[in-house]
């Protein structure tokens, strides 16, 4: 099974994004996860077409909010009929089957910078490909 995982670009490349990845493997032993880490770069429409080959979402949020980006692929993956979970921050995973509501670009922009990430070039380059909630 092929996972897609959604996460904020703030965990890209981190010891933290290492240890959710660790957790997805726990939960779904076998799988093979597709980290959008690894393909940066890109617009959206490219992001949702990977989500489309694969079997599945899982998500997690940052500061316990969904990121523009990160609720675009999930909702998609779930208009698409996709089976989606949330990765807990304990590790759990918990089913999702409604859309999520999720920031808008700007406000995502807010909450990546206050966390600390400082690539936001690559982000804002992208602010009209997302739409807003």
């Amino acid at each position: 099974m092929d996972i897609y995982y959604a996460h904020p670009m703030s965990l890209y490349g981190t010891k933290e994004e290492e240890l959710k990845l660790a957790q997805i493997e726990r939960a779904f032993p076998g799988s093979r996860i597709v980290n959008p880490a690894l393909f940066p770069d890109h617009e959206m429409a490219y992001y949702l077409r990977r989500v489309e080959r694969c079997n599945m979402v899982v998500f997690s949020r940052l500061e316990g909010k969904i990121g523009a980006g990160i609720g675009k692929e999930v909702n998609h993956a779930l208009k698409k009929g996709m089976r989606v979970s949330e990765l807990l921050w304990d590790g759990n995973v918990k089913e999702v089957t409604e859309p999520v509501k999720y920031l808008t670009i700007a406000k995502t922009l807010e909450l990546l910078k206050k966390s600390g990430y400082r690539d936001l070039k690559t982000v804002s380059k992208k602010r009209r490909l997302v739409s807003k909630n």
